[in-house]
């Protein structure tokens, strides 16, 4: 192999190793952010699930109000 073709070869699989790298810092460094925005604002699975069923009880409450719409236009 001629050297140009080795130092070729060299670069491309330094510059994967670099832009991999990169992602993994750039995926640590937002995943860290989001934990500390979590524990900010205090939200964790059972603030999730809270959230989740006040809104079906906020639907439930919106389709039984479309329903008596919809029957006093039927009359």
């Amino acid at each position: 192999m001629a050297t140009e073709t080795i130092f070729t070869i060299l670069g491309f699989i330094i510059t994967a190793l670099s832009f991999i790298g990169a992602l993994i810092t750039v995926w640590v460094n937002l995943t860290n952010k989001l934990t500390l925005l979590e524990a900010r604002l205090g939200f964790g699975d059972e603030k999730f699930n809270a959230i989740d069923k006040k809104f079906d009880e906020v639907m439930i409450h919106l389709r039984r109000i479309e329903d008596k719409l919809d029957n006093k236009a039927d009359r």
